[in-house]
């Protein structure tokens, strides 16, 4: 867990327990940054995520102020870098619930692969399983992971392992994973995605298509089918590239007439 996230948690926390109630303020910036011994930063990244999670309001030049006391029903997934998607895998148990070899027709390598250099001549391997929140170990999601056929040796220790598959394929191999795609999409869930997700209430689901690839070709790919409506919410942050500036003194060596 980042430092960030540790005290995200621990405010949280504070908040649940009464310990900042409800309509009173966060103790200011600096004095959390004192308290957790952590730069301007990263307390606002973890303010930032309260705010997500609907338990504070944020002003520019004021402190946060707590306008909720409940935890979020919905499921907040988060994550910037490849660090943070490898611990949010971490943080959850899987069950799995089948194998199988498949050939991949056009249209499924046309969403896994994106390209024609996946090795579709020879089967790849499907495995589904569930995510579990815990601790009462409800279904969040369905994975369903797609394994090319050059892990074939891996194939049968996967079936014994939790996600991330691809930090393990990496270990056991020596192939870097280069790159990670990601798409979102909200779909009407399928009637065995809602079947192994236990019959919920709402048909909608966010589908994330994962494709983990080394150079430009796809060697893992996954779609992870969440339930929709209230039950997920996606969120990251867009940074703005800094720009250096060039002096405008007329001796600058950077400029030129």
């Amino acid at each position: 867990m980042t430092r960030y996230q540790e005290i995200h948690q621990a405010i949280r926390k504070r908040i649940f327990d009464g310990e900042y109630a409800l309509n009173s303020k966060l103790p200011s910036e600096a004095a959390l940054c004192l308290e957790f011994s952590s730069s301007r930063f990263t307390v606002r990244e973890a303010l930032r995520r309260l705010q997500i999670d609907g338990l504070v309001e944020r002003k520019q030049g004021a402190c946060a102020r707590i306008i909720g006391s409940q935890p979020n029903t919905a499921f907040i997934q988060s994550f910037e870098t490849r660090s943070e998607l490898q611990q949010y895998a971490l943080n959850f148990g899987y069950k799995l619930v089948a194998t199988k070899e498949i050939l991949l027709d056009p249209s499924l390598q046309a969403k896994i692969a994106a390209s024609s250099d996946a090795d579709t001549g020879q089967p790849w391997l499907l495995q589904t399983g569930l995510r579990l929140n815990h601790p009462d170990d409800v279904p969040s999601s369905l994975i369903e992971t797609y394994v090319s056929p050059m892990f074939r040796a891996q194939w049968g220790e996967l079936a014994k392992r939790q996600p991330p598959f691809y930090s393990y394929l990496e270990e056991t191999t020596g192939l870097a994973i280069t790159a990670i795609e990601q798409e979102i999409q909200a779909l009407s869930m399928p009637p065995y995605v809602k079947m192994a997700l236990g019959r919920p209430a709402t048909d909608i689901s966010l589908r994330i298509l994962r494709r983990y690839k080394s150079s430009s070709q796809t060697v893992l790919a996954s779609f992870n089918w969440h339930l929709g409506e209230g039950n997920f919410i996606f969120s990251n942050s867009l940074k703005q590239q800094e720009q250096r500036l060039l002096s405008a003194d007329p001796l600058s060596p950077h400029l030129k007439p």
